[in-house]
């Protein structure tokens, strides 16, 4: 797993490289996030635009990450696709993060 992270002003923008967050993809997930956010006292952004799976240990992993942010500073997830979504609303974490959904073709943004 070879995760993207660059920043633009106060955000740390994290993109996934999929297509699955699993127990085989969490440890080195976590590594670089836990690197990174020690590195970065601005906002963060985690772009799922390439993950079409996560499981348990993944789901864990991105809750884990979103609790170990400071107050003052925002935690988002972003390009969730359908099944992801699913996940999130499912075990209702779509409550407790801010998570936006991927466009869907033939949407009108």
């Amino acid at each position: 797993m070879s995760v993207e992270i660059t920043r633009s002003e106060d955000v740390l923008n994290v993109i996934l490289p999929g297509p699955r967050l699993d127990a085989a993809a969490v440890p080195v997930f976590k590594q670089y996030m836990q690197d990174a956010m020690a590195r970065h006292a601005g906002h963060i952004t985690i772009n799922l635009q390439h993950v079409q799976f996560i499981d348990s240990s993944g789901l864990g992993a991105i809750v884990g990450m979103a609790r170990r942010v400071p107050a003052g500073r925002r935690f988002v997830i972003e390009e969730a696709c359908p099944a992801v979504m699913r996940l999130f609303r499912l075990t209702r974490v779509d409550a407790v993060l801010t998570i936006r959904e991927a466009a869907v073709a033939g949407d009108n943004a």
